[in-house]
């Protein structure tokens, strides 16, 4: 079974990032998301009670629109490890359905306060682990270089550190002078498809076509992040995982129900952590976290149970169709 695959002493783990309103579709569907909500169902079943640090409005969670997310929370995370800072607003966004290449488009309408510079005292201690997921740009270079010094592992979703909120709440993204600096000494990047793909036409002498393939932008990638273990989520197809000069294919496994696919690449990031610091291969945990974010697309929202049984399948199925590129 999945649960033990993993010690009897669990990591310690903070989580940073936006939590979030987010506003769906042309119904305006309501959920609660921001990474860190998504990062807590792969962390709970893999029994690890992590500790957020995040900023919403002194109002929030407002027990008469979101008492079923505070109840949903209470299951997956102890009250007294969340740490909720006030802030002017809690981060909004309204996110289009998706058209017929998958993509969706993004609008903010109010963003919660930025990090500060330090860490505050009650979370200033060592962690196994930190995953660090901002929504967009709320995190500094020097706050993450202050949290460099509390982990030996810190893994990064590279999102927001490329989005900025343009006029009229567009969202646009850029590759800041300081961004491969900052990102030194981060153990994990994690690139969605979209996100590969801007980076490299930004440092290739010619766009990228369709034609190539993940371990090209891997390379061209290889080229700015130097000794980081790089990771491109590439949906359906699975992800693709350079250590060193080695590249691996790690398949998506098949889940026949599909939903929505918002919050897939927190589930995997969370999952892949926590298996990795607890002295799984690379390998083996990118698997671990292909087959949960593989479940995860099978509900709406950040909350969910997993069925173990189907998850160790999946499992077994991505392992099975790993190879080596290069």
């Amino acid at each position: 079974m999945l649960r033990r695959l993993f010690r009897p002493s669990y990591p310690k783990a903070l989580l940073i990032g936006h939590i979030t309103v987010d506003e769906l579709g042309e119904a305006r569907i309501l959920e609660v998301g921001g990474p860190p909500n998504y990062f807590l169902t792969s962390l709970a079943f893999l029994k690890i009670d992590p500790v957020i640090w995040t900023y919403v409005d002194p109002e929030y969670p407002n027990p008469n629109t979101h008492s079923n997310y505070i109840e949903q929370l209470k299951r997956f995370l102890n009250p007294e490890k969340c740490h909720f800072c006030d802030s002017v607003d809690t981060t909004t966004f309204i996110i289009s359905d998706a058209d017929k290449e998958g993509k969706r488009n993004f609008k903010i309408l109010a963003k919660a306060d930025n990090y500060p510079d330090t860490i505050p005292d009650k979370i200033n201690e060592e962690w196994d682990f930190i995953l660090v997921s901002p929504v967009i740009n709320e995190v500094s270079f020097k706050l993450l270089e202050e949290l460099k010094k509390l982990t030996k592992h810190l893994l990064v979703d590279i999102q927001g550190f490329l989005r900025y909120d343009e006029s009229k709440g567009e969202i646009t993204r850029r590759l800041d002078s300081a961004l491969v600096e900052g990102l030194e000494g981060c153990s994990v990047i994690k690139f969605s498809q979209r996100e590969a793909e801007f980076l490299c036409n930004e440092l290739s002498d010619k766009e990228i076509d369709e034609e190539a393939t993940q371990y090209d932008m891997l390379k061209i990638l290889r080229i700015i992040f130097t000794e980081q273990i790089l990771i491109i989520t590439s949906g359906e197809c699975g992800a693709y995982v350079l250590e060193n000069n080695s590249c691996w294919h790690v398949p998506a496994p098949v889940n026949a129900k599909f939903v929505d696919e918002t919050g897939a690449g927190d589930v995997f990031l969370a999952a892949l952590a926590a298996s990795y610091t607890q002295g799984k291969t690379l390998i083996d945990s990118v698997a671990i976290g292909c087959a949960i974010s593989s479940l995860s697309v099978s509900f709406r929202g950040a909350f969910w149970t997993i069925e173990e049984s189907l998850c160790q399948r999946l499992l077994q199925e991505a392992l099975d169709g790993t190879t080596k590129i290069a």
